[in-house]
Parts: C-alpha cells; sequence; structure tokens
C-alpha cells in the first residue's frame, strides 16, 4: 500500500509590504474605523468612486486624505435614507 501526500503550501512569515497595507486597510473598514482606513492611504491619494451616473452621492473623485471621510459620509447617508445596506451604514458612521 502506498501512501499519498498532500501537497503543503509554502507560508512565509514576510508579507509585501503594499499587501500588508492593504489588508490592513481592508481591517480597518470591517471594523469601521475610518480613521484606521485613512492612515494606511497617502496624503495626495485619488479615490475615485465609479457609478452609473452622477446621481449617486458618492460618485466622482475624492482627492486627498482629507477628502476621503466625504466617501463614506456620502454612502452612510445615502444608505440610511433608503433604508438599504444599514450595515455598511452602520459601519461608515464610526468616523
Amino acid at each position: 500500500m502506498t501512501q499519498t501526500q498532500t501537497p503543503q503550501l509554502a507560508t512565509t512569515t514576510e508579507t509585501d509590504p503594499k499587501t500588508a497595507a492593504v489588508q490592513r486597510l481592508y481591517a480597518a473598514f470591517g471594523r469601521g474605523d475610518i480613521a484606521g482606513v485613512l492612515a494606511e492611504l497617502a496624503e495626495d491619494v485619488d479615490w475615485a468612486a465609479e457609478a452609473a451616473g452622477s446621481g449617486a452621492p458618492w460618485y466622482g473623485a475624492f482627492r486627498g486624505r482629507a477628502a476621503v471621510p466625504d466617501f463614506f459620509a456620502a454612502i452612510a447617508g445615502q444608505s440610511t435614507s433608503s433604508g438599504s445596506n444599514c450595515w455598511a451604514a452602520r459601519r461608515v458612521r464610526r468616523m
């Protein structure tokens, strides 16, 4: 009888710094920690939100780290006014 070996995925303790930054950004967003999201962004970030038209309040470019909270505030305001996506609104309101 022969034994079949299962290949093991290689694991490393080192992570690419850019990958680590994205992981921290997503983790911060998951906690509703907008300050943590902003901490991972460059001062001159160009945060663009695409939509089918300009009717969505979060549509457009948010240039600079100081403008990005406006994107999250617009989503939170839209989410609570329409009654949809309350989870996202609850998370974003912790700014």
